[in-house]
């Protein structure tokens, strides 16, 4: 059961992550929303548009684990599932404290001044650079050809779909919640129908997201009378899948409506959200598929 332990252990450090990523995230949604967003710079609110993209990469990391654990390997324990989700991990910290560092240096700088937004920036910088850097001082993460793999009981098997859900659910929801908000701001309310329109897309799509992935835990409860059965994985799998669909292409369509926002360009907003969507697919369902295939083959 080692194998299985570790695997939970690492969708529990992912799960505690998940929220806050998130929360960060909807806060970009919000701030072309916010009184004082007329106040900032081109520049600053450029620099706002890069932040939401950083996250959204984190985002992408750290749902990846999952995806992977669920698509290539079937459910089971792997060491190449750690191996991922080490990997996932390693790379995130320091996309993530960057964003953070960016953000803080905007919000400073608005609220004291540049000096005090530069040294706010400098130590979360430095702090990024230790994050990029303490993991690699152990050794280097690589990924194996070969791998042990443990088949977990049934029981650990719908723990482990249950918990996947768990940990995108509250994200999700957290988004949920800051898109409903921003239809009542009076800004909102001056913007144009296609962009509202836009906006309302995404609401939708991030809702479906939001109950394909409560809907595992229902299921289980009332369907299966929280009852151990092997074709309730298969099931909650399926949603999960679509769920994290959704959730992707939502999030593109967002990053569209907010980087309009931000960067009062239409092009290089849909560039990026064409991009955000080919990202997040292809880290979520994509290359977990192609490992799966190339698995199959090498059997």
């Amino acid at each position: 059961m080692k194998l299985s332990e570790d695997v939970k252990l690492a969708l529990d450090d992912v799960r505690a992550l998940m929220l806050g990523t998130q929360i960060l995230f909807g806060f970009q949604f919000q701030l072309p929303f916010q009184t004082a967003f007329a106040q900032l710079s081109a520049q600053e609110r450029h620099l706002e548009f890069i932040v939401l993209l950083l996250i959204l990469v984190t985002i992408a990391l750290l749902i990846a684990p999952g995806s992977f654990h669920r698509i290539t390997e079937h459910g089971n324990a792997s060491d190449r599932m750690l191996e991922i989700a080490n990997l996932c991990s390693t790379l995130m910290l320091p996309i993530f404290c960057i964003a953070l560092a960016i953000d803080l240096y905007v919000a400073f700088k608005y609220a004291i001044g540049f000096k005090s937004a530069a040294g706010v920036f400098a130590f979360t910088a430095l702090l990024a650079m230790a994050a990029a850097i303490a993991p690699w001082l152990r050794g280097k993460t690589k990924m194996s050809d070969r791998h042990a793999t443990e088949v977990p009981p049934l029981a650990k098997r719908i723990e482990f779909v249950l918990t996947e859900a768990r940990i995108i659910l509250p994200g999700a929801q957290a988004l949920l919640g800051f898109q409903l908000i921003i239809i009542f701001s009076e800004s909102f309310a001056k913007l144009l129908y296609s962009e509202k329109m836009i906006h309302g897309t995404a609401l939708g799509l991030i809702a479906s997201s939001t109950l394909l992935l409560m809907a595992p835990a229902a299921v289980h409860r009332i369907a299966y009378n929280s009852q151990e059965n092997p074709r309730f994985v298969t099931y909650a799998s399926g949603l999960l899948s679509a769920a994290t669909l959704f959730l992707a292409v939502g999030i593109a369509v967002e990053v569209r409506f907010i980087g309009n926002l931000l960067l009062d360009s239409a092009t290089p907003a849909l560039l990026a959200s064409l991009a955000s969507a080919i990202l997040l697919i292809g880290i979520w369902h994509v290359w977990p598929m192609v490992l799966r295939f190339g698995q199959g083959k090498a059997r």
